[in-house]
Parts: structure tokens; sequence; C-alpha cells
């Protein structure tokens, strides 16, 4: 909607040094926006995994609050010699649980409110219609899947998932 060609994309330098400064983390393999030739693709594609890792990634290995009560059952800090979590520790842990605990909305929905006023306003809103109206037919696939397996899996379910994380 708001680069309509590779070469657009580019000329955002905000965002050329937002993804390129991501490749700069340790083992990344993340591609760096340098050419006109796919760039549009390359960043899509980044911005892809980061909404997978906030909504069905952590959806799926996250939930872990009941862990987090009892520092002698699980710790975030491995420190040699010990068996459970320090005070500093266990504090971190339940800070972060109880920043990213609220509840956030629901992954399927009507967003288009926040599309109001965008230079783009019409293309925008039907972009993410259509985005909606994949994550439907994909909850659908799941639920159709789900019906002939044992132990049905819906971590990955747009029907259960949070917009952002939440502990």
């Amino acid at each position: 909607v708001f680069y309509k060609t590779d070469k657009d994309l580019l000329k955002d330098e905000e965002l050329v040094r937002f993804h390129n400064g991501l490749h700069r983390l340790v083992n990344s393999r993340i591609p760096l926006l340098r050419s006109v030739s796919g760039a549009k693709k390359i960043f899509s594609t980044t911005v892809s995994m980061f909404i997978l890792g906030v909504t069905g990634f952590h959806n799926h290995i996250g939930m872990v609050a009941e862990y987090l009560k009892d520092p002698t059952f699980t710790a975030a800090k491995i420190r040699m010699g010990e068996t459970h979590a320090d005070i500093q520790s266990s504090f971190q842990c339940m800070n972060i649980a109880m920043l990213t605990g609220f509840k956030a909305p629901m992954l399927l929905g009507d967003y288009s409110h926040m599309m109001e006023g965008l230079r783009h306003e019409d293309e925008a809103v039907a972009v993410m219609a259509r985005f909606q109206e994949n994550l439907s037919h994909f909850a659908e696939e799941i639920e159709k899947r789900n019906a002939g397996r044992k132990y049905p899996c819906n971590a990955f379910n747009p029907k259960r998932v949070l917009s952002s994380v939440s502990i």
C-alpha cells in the first residue's frame, strides 16, 4: 500500500536503517536491503516473522506464568552451583510476565478503525480485510484437520490467537 515498488521502499531511509540494523544481531540471516530487486519481498518476510513471533509462535510456546510462580521449579537464568532462581532473576521474570500479561485483542477482528486518516486509507482497509479473510480460511482449515485428530492442535488457530504477546 505505502510502497508500490522496491525502489519506493528503499527511499524510506528510516525503514531501511531499521531493517538493516536487524542484520547486526549475532547469527542474523536477515538479508540487507541494498538492491532494488526483491526489497519488498525481503521486508515483508521480515515483518511476517515478527507477526508470527508475537502471535502464533508465542501462543504455542508461551503461557508460562504458572511456571514462574515457584523459583525452585524454573528459572530464566542458569547459575553455576544453584538449584533455583535468585531473587533478582525471579523479580525480572515476574515483571516481564506482568508487563505482557494484559489480555491483547484477538488476531481475528475488525481493525479498520486503525486505518482511519492514513494517506492510502481505502487500500489499507482492503489489505487488512484480505488478511482477515485469509486468517479465517486458515482457521477453517485447522478446524477441518483437527476434526480427524485424536489430539487437536489449536496453537496457531487464528480464532484463538491474540494480536500480541500475552503471558
